[in-house]
């Protein structure tokens, strides 16, 4: 996944996956480009990333990210991604709370749309 983000051109991505990584496997850090000068913004975004087949209903990719959220104070968004196809109401419900927990937003990418973010950046 760290080359697929690097292919966008659109992120800077740093390797964090392995038993020290602190429930974030990789960070992206990425412009928002407002195309005013002075309001563009630098974001953060910790990417928790996880293999499964069929669907997706444990909660570690949750809990994963927040503990990377308590690790990282500089972060302010976050993307689970999962080879699973479906996601259950469960996974759903959780990553929701979540997001209001922290009040950040939380991406969620698997399945086709997955697939499709990798086939055009490979």
């Amino acid at each position: 996944m760290q080359k697929i983000f690097q292919n966008t051109g659109k992120f800077t991505v740093e390797n964090k996956h392995g038993l020290n990584d602190k429930g974030a496997d990789i960070i992206l850090t990425y412009n928002d480009n407002s195309g005013i000068p002075g309001l563009d913004s630098q974001h953060r975004c910790l990417v928790q990333i996880k293999s499964y087949t069929g669907e997706i209903s444990s909660l570690s990719a949750i809990d994963g990210l927040r503990n990377a959220f308590n690790e990282d104070g500089d972060a302010d968004c976050g993307l689970i991604i999962t080879t699973a196809t479906k996601v259950s109401d469960v996974f759903l419900n959780k990553l929701g709370e979540l997001r209001k927990e922290l009040n950040l937003s939380i991406g969620l990418l698997y399945g086709e749309e997955l697939a499709k973010f990798v086939m055009k950046n490979l």
